[in-house]
This record gives C-alpha cells, sequence and structure tokens, in this order.
C-alpha cells in the first residue's frame, strides 16, 4: 500500500535508531539477568491466569479507548462509526510494534482519507488523548506517594515517580492557560498564524470543563491497567502493597510507552529493575535472583501485551481489510 510506504520512508531513520537502541538495551538486560532463573520463576507462576488477566486488560482498554477516539473527534466534527474505530485503531496496532509515531501518524491518515480532513487536525486531537493519560498515570503515582508511608528509604523510586508528578503539575498548568488564552485569542493577532492553524483545532473546540470530563473518563481504563498489573505481579511471588505499587509502577508504564524502544522493549524492562527490584523479598536487593524476577515479571507483561494487541490488529485487518486497503492516496 502506498501511503504504508511512505510512512515508513520519511520515518525510516528514526524507526532505525529505535531499533538499533532496542538492540542494544536488550543485549544489556540479557547479558546482566539469568535466562534460567527467569524460566524457573514463570514455570511456577500460574500461565492461564496471567494470561487471562492481561488480555482483559488488554482488550477492555482497547475497546474502551475506542470509544474515547470518536467522543473527542466528534468535538471536532469528525463523526466516525464505532465499527470503523475499532478497525482503524487495531490495524494500527500492528505498526505501533515497529513505532509508536508511525502508528498514530496512520490513524491521523485514514481520518484524513475518510472524512477529508486536515491531517493535522486528527493528529492534534490523538495527542490530547495521550495527555490526558499522562496526566492519569501521574495522578494514580501521587495517590501512591502520599499513602506509601515506606517509600522513604528509596530515593531513586522517589526519584522517577516524582518526575512523572512533576509533568502532571505541567499539564495542569497547560490546561489552566488554556482557559485563559483561547478566550482572548481573537484578539492576539500576532499567534493566528500559529493558533489557527488545523492542528489546534481541537484546543479551539474544547472548553476547561472538558478536560475535566476527559481526565475523569480515561482514568477507569488506565487505574484498571495498574491494578490488573497489581494483581500480576503477586504471581511471581514479589510481595508488594499496592501503596507501593502505585508510587512507582505508573512511572514503568510511562517509560514503556515513550517512543524510543520497539514496543518497550529494552527500556521497559531497565525501569521496572530500577523501580521494582526492592520489592523483591528474601533474595537480597540488586542480586542477580532479584532481579532476574523482575526481568520475568517485566518481559512476560511486555511480550504478552504485544502479542494481544497483534493479535488484535490481525483480527481487524483480516475482519475490516476491504474498508482498510482502500486507501490509495499520499501523505502529502
Amino acid at each position: 500500500m502506498k501511503f504504508l510506504i511512505q510512512l515508513f520512508k520519511q520515518n525510516a531513520t528514526q524507526s532505525l535508531m529505535i531499533c538499533l537502541f532496542t538492540a542494544v538495551l536488550m543485549g544489556y538486560v540479557i547479558a546482566t539477568t539469568d535466562i534460567d532463573f527467569i524460566l524457573d520463576t514463570l514455570s511456577e507462576v500460574s500461565l492461564l491466569q496471567f494470561a487471562l488477566l492481561i488480555s482483559f486488560s488488554v482488550i477492555v482498554g482497547f475497546l474502551y479507548e475506542c470509544w474515547q477516539i470518536q467522543l473527542i473527534l466528534r468535538r471536532i466534527s469528525i463523526v466516525f462509526n464505532y465499527s470503523e474505530i475499532v478497525l482503524l485503531k487495531g490495524f494500527s496496532l500492528i505498526l505501533r510494534f515497529f513505532n509508536y509515531n508511525i502508528s498514530t501518524l496512520l490513524l491521523s491518515y485514514f481520518i484524513r482519507e475518510k472524512k477529508t480532513q486536515p491531517l493535522p487536525k486528527g493528529l492534534g486531537a490523538l495527542l490530547v488523548l495521550n495527555g490526558i493519560d499522562v496526566f492519569n498515570l501521574s495522578f494514580i503515582t501521587a495517590i501512591g506517594i502520599l499513602s506509601n508511608q515506606e517509600l522513604g528509604h528509596a530515593s531513586t523510586q522517589v526519584a522517577y515517580s516524582s518526575s512523572v508528578f512533576y509533568l502532571s503539575v505541567s499539564l495542569c498548568l497547560l490546561f489552566i492557560l488554556h482557559a485563559f488564552f483561547w478566550p482572548i485569542e481573537h484578539h492576539l493577532r500576532f499567534l493566528h498564524f500559529i493558533t489557527r492553524r488545523s492542528f489546534f483545532s481541537i484546543f479551539r473546540s474544547l472548553k476547561p470543563v472538558d478536560y475535566l470530563k476527559f481526565v475523569l473518563l480515561r482514568l477507569p481504563p488506565t487505574l484498571m491497567m495498574v491494578v490488573v498489573d497489581y494483581y500480576v505481579i503477586g504471581l511471581f511471588g514479589i510481595q508488594v502493597s499496592i501503596a507501593g505499587f502505585f508510587s512507582v509502577y505508573p512511572a514503568v508504564i510511562f517509560i514503556t510507552t515513550l517512543p524510543i524502544t520497539i514496543s518497550g522493549l529494552g527500556s521497559g524492562q531497565l525501569a521496572a529493575r530500577a523501580l521494582l527490584v526492592t520489592f523483591v523479598v528474601g533474595k537480597g536487593a540488586h542480586t542477580i535472583e532479584s532481579i532476574a524476577t523482575i526481568d520475568a515479571f517485566s518481559n512476560a507483561i511486555i511480550l504478552f501485551n504485544l502479542t494481544v494487541k497483534s493479535t488484535l490488529g490481525v483480527i481487524c485487518l483480516v475482519i475490516g481489510r476491504k474498508y482498510i486497503l482502500e486507501f490509495r492516496g499520499s501523505l502529502k
């Protein structure tokens, strides 16, 4: 398909760098862990329970997110049926394996081709949802920090989780500025060459109360993901209070979703090591056994998440291949 070829050509250098960085990080992870101990740990885990929990979290989260995308696109007069969003978002999950940015850009391209809307218009709306997700992760982190009485002994945990918390404060300030900026924007003519672009259509359409609405609507799937992973980590014999888990795990998710490696491979494992290794009881902090225990958990989570999402993408492609593959346009 022409548009897919263009997507990869335009992002070839970035994709190559991401692949190389992923290879370096995964090489380091493999070289500094105990593969046999990981396999032994996995053999003691209830894989059926693990698979059911993760599959439930991924599938429900995917379907919920499609509904959210449908809602926010309607705010900028882009109307899709729910089934259309499911098919298009599902197919984009396949490309997310290679490059997160390509996945988001592809969905924006579909919006342009199906509804004859400027590509940046849909892209701006999707990025607003991403920002809200980061805010919700930060909110969960803040709850964990405030309610966790045992976090003081781990300064690295505080550093990582606090960084995400401060990011949420920045987002709050952005939303507050939005409330004051757009009502007077029409008087600031020197900014019109920026603010009148289609990318900012979503900001002109949303009111301050709409941000609160989407924050509350996006919170349940984010909270569900963290809670499900909290129960999953217990399957690996890692005992941690829910407050302690809330304090640090959102930072692991945030780092894993950064578009610096392929689907969080490498970066996710190292983030989990840095933030969760002190919760491994009985093996000593930062020993090869404790690191391997965390690696067993993080590898299982990341790889099975990737498997379920890729399967969803293939199913959506098979069901909606005529709808998806009919595009013949370009990215220009």
